[in-house]
């Protein structure tokens, strides 16, 4: 995956230099921390983008089963948990008046349903509960990813 996104990769790391540049001061004397804060930093950006893809492809399979008879009946919200963090994401409930029948078009389109969590995150939370006791694992695992998971 990465080698389709070399020069994206290069422009929004130019970005985040100049940015981090530009704004610490004394960084010669946080040398030791410095991977520390852009950890977090590129954590918040994952969830900023992760919510920014999964808003676009719910729109994308709403509209699609927004066909003739369909329509969006409510807009309840929720948590999807990936490696960056949680999320509340719309998952809207289409109903059809004529057929008498309903529709999730984010569970049957996308697979999300409600406390669902992404690839990444179950098999982090499987590695650390594998070496770890639960209490462990949940302590490990926010010192890694910085959210301690209610998932242990």
């Amino acid at each position: 995956m990465t080698q389709k996104y070399t020069v994206v990769i290069e422009k929004v790391s130019q970005i985040i230099f100049e940015a981090i540049a530009a704004r610490e001061e004394n960084l010669k004397d946080k040398v030791f921390e410095i991977d520390t804060d852009l950890l977090s930093l590129l954590r918040v950006i994952g969830l900023r983008v992760m919510s920014m893809l999964l808003t676009m492809l719910i729109t994308q399979v709403t509209t699609q089963a927004q066909t003739p008879g369909w329509k969006i009946q409510r807009r309840p919200t929720i948590k999807y948990t990936t490696i960056f963090g949680e999320l509340e994401i719309e998952s809207p409930y289409l109903w059809n008046k004529k057929q008498k029948k309903g529709m999730r078009p984010v569970a049957e389109g996308l697979g999300i349903t409600a406390g669902k969590h992404s690839t990444a995150l179950t098999k982090a939370l499987a590695d650390f509960g594998v070496e770890e006791s639960f209490n462990q694992a949940s302590l490990r695992f926010e010192e890694h990813y910085g959210d301690r998971c209610s998932y242990f």
